[in-house]
């Protein structure tokens, strides 16, 4: 969503932008257009889903009908490693923030003067299987497999994609 501001000489949209080097970091930087909240009067911006596969840097402008009106930036260099909200400027300071891989949902607040950053990865996106439930096989120290390991002796042991050696009990 847009707004749309209607005068007697122009129509000027509003909104706000990410300016990075998304997804893969180095030189080349483009912009991610967020988009307002579902209430216009709340300030809110949003960019969901932004997708980083390396280490990369950016900030937020502000544009006027396609033209950049200011840029917003940390107060310092900031790294994100993980989930918060960080001061966002409207100033020209040279400092940018720098984002780890991930996949983020990045929301600008316009009254507060905020930047949050959370984790668009829901706690079940992913399933690994358990070391300890799959199957376990033993060998011997030669390499032999043993299907019936014996008390008191050393064997190589795969659990999963996890080796180890145990004596058994």
């Amino acid at each position: 969503m847009t707004i749309t501001v209607t005068g007697s000489w122009a129509d000027l949209t509003q909104y706000y932008e990410i300016w990075g080097n998304f997804p893969e970091g180095g030189a080349n930087w483009s912009a991610t257009k967020m988009t307002l909240d579902d209430d216009p009067t709340s300030g809110i911006w949003k960019a969901e889903n932004v997708v980083v596969e390396n280490k990369s840097e950016f900030v937020l402008r502000f544009m006027v009908s396609d033209v950049v009106k200011h840029w917003l930036h940390p107060y310092e260099s900031t790294e994100i490693t993980t989930p918060g909200t960080y001061p966002c400027i409207p100033i020209e300071y040279d400092y940018n923030y720098s984002i780890v891989p991930g996949k983020w949902d990045i929301t600008y607040n316009r009254t507060l003067g905020t930047l949050t950053v959370e984790s668009a990865i829901g706690a079940v996106d992913e399933i690994e299987a358990d070391s300890q439930s799959a199957a376990t096989i033993y060998y011997n120290l030669q390499g032999v497999r043993v299907d019936n390991p014996t008390a008191g002796d050393l064997y190589i042991v795969v659990r999963g994609n996890k080796t180890t050696k145990e004596y058994v009990k």
